[in-house]
């Protein structure tokens, strides 16, 4: 016999006799004698090399035959499929959770309005408004004073509203340097005193922020007596 066939019979009768190969037929480890039979027709010459490997193959490939270390892969291959199955499925769910990210930051305005004003003014008096506009992240406190973070050339349009809900005058214009804008009138007297309404917007790169600030139109008390 060939060196080579020695070895390889070796190898064989390792695999058969002592690595752990069961049947499926019944559960003892004794190797059956056609199992044994196969191996003495390739070491007799019977059958050649290729011809012998190609039947153990086919016996495992059917379940006839099982070697441990195949059961062993089989099972690690189970279990990496389950693993690859759980992160597949935890991915899966952070992608269904990004668009409702993706809104929430969208729901955050990227500019913020602050605004101040004259809440009591009385007939024939300057009623005023004051805005600044801020970056939103620049100033998340809405602190009207912030010397940072502002921003200019920003569209400002402004309506008052009687109690009546009428429209008794409008303003627009941009924000300066420092990011103010600042208008008014004077109250005539035909103005009837009340609650009106300024209502505020402002807009850049189609961005817009709202306010509506209420004040009150009083009579000039009369000199000698209380308010």
């Amino acid at each position: 016999m060939k060196k080579a066939e020695i070895i390889l019979l070796t190898l064989v009768l390792t695999i058969l006799g002592v690595t752990g190969l069961t049947t499926t037929a019944n559960a003892s480890s004794e190797i059956p004698a056609w199992i044994k039979g196969v191996a003495d027709f390739w070491v007799k010459g019977n059958i050649s090399d290729q011809e012998f490997l190609d039947a153990i193959r086919f016996l495992i490939e059917k379940g006839v035959l099982k070697i441990e270390l195949l059961e062993s892969l089989e099972e690690q291959v189970r279990e990496l499929e389950n693993d690859i199955a759980i992160i597949l499925l935890q991915n899966q769910e952070a992608l269904e959770e990004q668009p409702t990210l993706r809104e929430d930051k969208l729901d955050v305005n990227p500019i913020t309005l602050i605004a101040k004003q004259h809440d009591r003014v009385y007939l024939q008096d300057s009623y005023r408004f004051t805005i600044r506009v801020y970056d939103a992240q620049e100033n998340p406190t809405g602190n009207f004073y912030q010397n940072w973070g502002y921003l200019s050339a920003v569209n400002v349009t402004a309506t008052l509203f009687n109690s009546d809900g009428e429209v008794v005058r409008s303003f627009d214009g941009s924000t300066g340097n420092l990011g103010y804008f600042s208008d008014g009138f004077i109250v005539p007297t035909n103005f009837r005193v009340g609650t009106y309404t300024t209502q505020i917007t402002v807009e850049k790169d189609d961005v817009q922020d709202h306010k509506e600030l209420i004040f009150h139109i009083l009579y000039r008390p009369v000199e000698g007596t209380s308010n």
